[in-house]
């Protein structure tokens, strides 16, 4: 499983939200109360660099690669009280499409606001 996680370009550089993956076995912290035998994956990224590209204007942040047994899993991001906007990718085989709802929601996205 692979995920990474963006903010809008034009978020403040301080909006730097943090990526987890919750589930069975994981072991490790959690950012909320979970189920016996469950823990958590916690990534955050040092740097976020510049992202160009499918019409988004942003900046990438954590990136997760793991290789999950079955199970039930999780991803979660944790904002705190920034504002700003995420958005949270499951990387992988890219398949066109998208509703319009959420093409038109790409110049918010871009402009933070």
């Amino acid at each position: 499983m692979r995920a990474s996680l963006f903010v809008g370009g034009g978020c403040p550089e301080g909006f730097r939200p943090v990526l987890w993956l919750l589930g069975q076995g994981l072991g490790g912290e959690a950012p909320l109360p979970l189920p016996p035998g469950w823990g958590g994956l916690r990534r955050e990224a040092v740097a976020w660099t510049p992202y160009r590209g499918h019409g988004l204007r942003a900046r990438r942040g954590p990136r997760l690669e793991v290789e999950l047994r079955g199970g039930t899993y999780l991803l979660a991001v944790e904002a705190g009280m920034g504002e700003g906007y995420y958005l949270l990718s499951l990387d992988g085989r890219e398949v066109p499409g998208g509703s319009l709802e959420g093409l038109a929601a790409i110049p918010r996205f871009n402009r933070c606001r």
